[in-house]
């Protein structure tokens, strides 16, 4: 399940950056407030760099959360506990995604799918209520 998300989210997250960054990196074309094109895309980049960081620093991080449970007691204890288990899920997740990218896996196409759908639910939302968006 968690190997679908990084898939479906990694969609996501690279169209966000893309689309945010584009226009003042001059990719794109327009002018765009600053609040609707970078803060998600400086927000889509640091979600990237911190999952695929697991990578490479799964192993301390549990570590650290670990420590960080066995100093605390009950309901800080039991968080602590639970979230020391995501650095290694997401670092097993992570190299099977990799692994089905390298081998061109045709499921991954759901991905994209998932995200084109998405973004049709978007664009039939607003047709529904009234609102069309430019196409520029």
């Amino acid at each position: 399940m968690v190997c679908f998300e990084i898939l479906t989210y990694a969609v996501c997250m690279a169209s966000m950056a893309i689309a945010g960054f584009g226009p003042w990196l001059g990719v794109f074309s327009g002018r765009a407030p600053a609040a609707l094109t970078l803060v998600p895309a400086v927000f889509a980049t640091v979600v990237i760099v911190v999952v695929l960081s697991m990578l490479f620093v799964y192993q301390p991080v549990e570590a650290l959360l670990l420590r960080r449970a066995e100093r605390s007691s009950g309901k800080a204890a039991r968080r602590c506990s639970r979230a020391a288990a995501w650095p290694r899920a997401l670092h097993t997740c992570l190299v099977m995604a990799i692994a089905m990218v390298k081998r061109r896996d045709p499921s991954l196409l759901g991905a994209l799918g998932d995200w084109g759908f998405d973004i049709a639910v978007l664009w039939a939302s607003f047709r529904a209520f009234g609102h069309s968006l430019p196409a520029r």
